[in-house]
């Protein structure tokens, strides 16, 4: 004959279940503020480097000029928007001091940030927009790589993937780290329940 667990034991674990519960959200709260305050940091990171490696003597700069890096799809527009002749050799000259010595693959998201960089391709295919539509944008890039580069498409490729690829690795670190912290949480709600 099965026995009925007691009423007191019900209860009990019912309180274990919904105090777990709240433990499991309340953790869930936290790996989402967390998560955004790495965002933040790794913005504020990228344009403190920018700062500090490129420095750009005030004299130099233009009225209305747009400045590095363009973070959205209205600074691409707003920098397309406001090229002229003089413009032109500003950028080119300011996104080769950017580069540097460096593979522009390593300096690509001082001069455009990695969210935008994420949504175009070279030639717009796969569902991404095509960097070569932005016209103006796309010159003075291949102005800025053509004394160092032999195929400036080919680097800007290059440097492409390369920041996708760092993308979607942080994300897949981020991710796994988040579901570690599940299981164990998860692992330490089973251990509780079965105690």
């Amino acid at each position: 004959m099965c026995r009925k667990p007691h009423r007191s034991l019900l209860n009990s674990t019912e309180r274990q279940m919904a105090e777990l519960k709240e433990e499991v959200l309340q953790i869930r709260r936290e790996i989402s503020i967390v998560t955004q305050k790495l965002d933040i940091l790794a913005d504020k990171l990228a344009i403190n480097t920018a700062l500090l490696k490129v420095s750009f003597d005030p004299e130099n700069e233009i009225s209305g000029a747009v400045p590095f890096p363009l973070k959205t799809e209205e600074e691409l527009d707003e920098f397309e928007n406001s090229l002229t002749p003089e413009l032109i050799g500003f950028y080119t000259k300011k996104i080769s001091k950017i580069i540097g010595s460096e593979p522009l693959s390593k300096r690509f998201k001082l001069i455009i940030a990695e969210d935008i960089i994420n949504d175009y391709n070279l030639d717009g295919s796969n569902g991404k927009k095509s960097l070569r539509c932005r016209i103006g944008l796309y010159g003075v890039l291949k102005g800025a790589l053509a004394k160092d580069s032999e195929d400036p498409d080919k680097s800007l490729r290059k440097a492409m993937t390369n920041v996708k690829n760092k993308l979607t690795k942080q994300k897949k670190i981020i991710n796994n780290k988040i579901k570690n912290i599940i299981t164990v949480q998860f692992l330490k709600i089973l251990i509780i329940l079965y105690n």
